[in-house]
């Protein structure tokens, strides 16, 4: 019998890089997309079983409020918690001269970020790297997903730019994009842009669907909230979260009209993409045989660990993808540890202001 986990939030997504990459990682996170840096204890430090010692560091939009938690979060994880981060492990493995590859093979794909003006972001993205007008590229309309555009980050990890509505909702659009300016907007993606902005996907493959979805919802009690079937493309998309909300058409979850409204959600959501054809998701994340290079080492589910299924542990998908339960007071730097010893509040703990 499967056990449900109870009282928890989509947490992280786990990602190695060069301790040589973070330089500019920080610096394009910080200084581009306008979100902050905290520095976590080592696994080590709060596993007493692990010897993973690896400096990491947790990569989060700041300003946001407890409405980006879903309605149904405990409120020990709504003091801690705010919508998902990346969290990057500083590995001395990999090539400093490495990047992220990514292929329809590996499990992990994108994160993305919700806005309300994407080709306005892009605007302000170039003017923070210093670059000509245009080189990011604009945003397009993806058949009828949504309006959207992709960039990489510095160790060649995919960042989804995904517009809150479609191109042709001129009209909800422009009443988003005044409410914005009117409160002066976002300092990092223009006034076009909300000051709050949210990680809206963390985006993973996998190969089998009946039994993913069976491990997220059955095993994990996730919610799904939307399909997006992209037949044209040979793939398809399902979205899941922790969260009690409904769709606009719950009887239709492919139905477009709820995808506007995924879009616009204040908390992270787990998107899958399945492609109909043979090897797809595939490649194990985390295998030893690629530490040599950034990779996906996994997604972290974050807990209060306050009754018998709240306990740590790691599990993997059917795809075998890692999904770490962890209590958030503790892997956040928090709590208390693996030994017992008491960890520094969320306020004293190492930030990098940028």
């Amino acid at each position: 019998m499967s056990t449900t986990v109870t009282k928890h939030i989509l947490g992280n997504v786990a990602l190695r890089v060069s301790p040589q990459h973070w330089p500019a990682l920080q610096k394009y996170y910080c200084s581009v997309l306008g979100m902050t840096v905290k520095q976590l204890p080592p696994i080590s430090t709060l596993n007493s079983e692990s010897t993973d010692a690896r400096p990491r560091f947790l990569v989060s939009f700041p300003g946001s409020s407890k409405s980006h938690i879903p309605a149904n979060t405990t409120n020990a994880l709504q003091s801690l918690l705010l919508s998902a981060a990346l969290e990057f492990r500083l590995d001395s493995q990999v090539a400093a001269d490495s990047s992220f590859a990514g292929s329809r093979e590996d499990l992990y794909w994108k994160v993305g970020i919700a806005l309300d003006d994407v080709d306005a972001g892009l605007e302000h993205m170039e003017e923070s790297l210093g670059v000509p007008h245009g080189r990011l590229g604009r945003g397009d309309q993806f058949v009828d997903v949504g309006f959207l555009h992709h960039v990489r980050d510095p160790a060649g990890f995919a960042i989804e730019l995904l517009q809150t509505t479609m191109e042709g909702n001129e009209k909800e659009r422009r009443e988003r994009v005044e409410a914005n300016t009117a409160t002066a907007g976002s300092r990092f993606f223009g006034a076009k842009n909300s000051a709050s902005p949210v990680l809206g996907q963390i985006t993973t493959r996998a190969s089998n669907k009946e039994a993913t979805l069976k491990f997220y919802t059955e095993t994990l009690g996730m919610k799904l909230i939307a399909i997006e079937d992209v037949s044209q493309y040979g793939f398809e998309l399902y979205f899941l979260a922790f969260t009690d909300e409904n769709p606009p058409n719950p009887e239709d979850l492919n139905a477009v009209e709820n995808r506007e409204w995924l879009y616009q959600r204040p908390y992270t959501t787990l998107e899958i993409q399945f492609f109909k054809g043979p090897g797809s998701g595939t490649r194990v994340v985390g295998d030893k045989a690629r530490r040599d290079a950034p990779g996906c080492e996994g997604i972290t589910i974050y807990t209060t660990g306050s009754d018998s299924n709240g306990e740590e542990r790691d599990l993997v998908d059917p795809s075998g993808l890692k999904v770490s339960i962890r209590r958030a007071e503790v892997f956040l730097g928090n709590g208390k540890d693996g030994k017992g010893n008491v960890q520094e509040d969320s306020e004293s703990s190492s930030m990098n202001e940028c």
